[in-house]
């Protein structure tokens, strides 16, 4: 009898600590960076970016519903994609904030090589505390700021994919990325 209470105290134990953990939504089942193992990062010299691009998409971790006081949190899929038949992008950052304007996080260790007609997606998934319930992770004005460079202007298109529920009832939206700061290096 002794041991079936000491057994199931146990089992709920590890049911807690695995509840706990937030697994990366980016992360392949070999705990690999599904992205970045799938990407290019023998770029070329960065004189060979003459195009140069800021892009920022718009995201939302959560919207309203009803009133401010109640929000529906949402996952969000930052999409890249390349807008070229035939020339290679590179993306040198990108990072997303949270609506004060405060860093959340860096996607990038190293810059990346979008070749021609390639996709690349980063997910920030609705975290939760250890009860369960969904937390904000950059609320209703988050958003990415991509840089990014190619010999010439490849036009990538970069978009914020928005998904989450309410009750019985889903949301879903897109959010297509501007360019805020161009140059052409001579």
């Amino acid at each position: 009898m002794k041991y079936q209470y000491l057994l199931i105290l146990l089992s709920v134990f590890i049911v807690c600590i695995l509840s706990c953990y937030t697994s990366d939504p980016n992360k392949a089942a070999d705990g690999l960076d599904a992205i970045e193992r799938n990407t290019d990062h023998s770029i070329a010299p960065i004189v060979a970016q003459k195009y140069t691009d800021t892009t920022y998409i718009s995201a939302y971790s959560e919207i309203y519903s009803q009133s401010v006081l109640k929000t529906i949190p949402l996952t969000i899929i930052l999409s890249i994609r390349s807008g070229s038949f035939t020339d290679t992008t590179i993306i040198n950052k990108i990072t997303y904030y949270d609506t004060d304007g405060k860093i959340v996080k860096e996607y990038l260790k190293k810059p990346v090589r979008l070749k021609p007609m390639q996709s690349i997606d980063y997910i920030v998934a609705i975290p939760k505390t250890t009860e369960g319930i969904p937390t904000n992770r950059g609320g209703t004005g988050a958003h990415f700021i991509v840089d990014w460079g190619a010999k010439y202007n490849t036009q990538p298109i970069m978009q914020c994919i928005m998904h989450g529920s309410h009750g019985s009832n889903s949301v879903s939206f897109m959010v297509p990325g501007k360019s805020i700061s161009t140059r052409n290096i001579k």
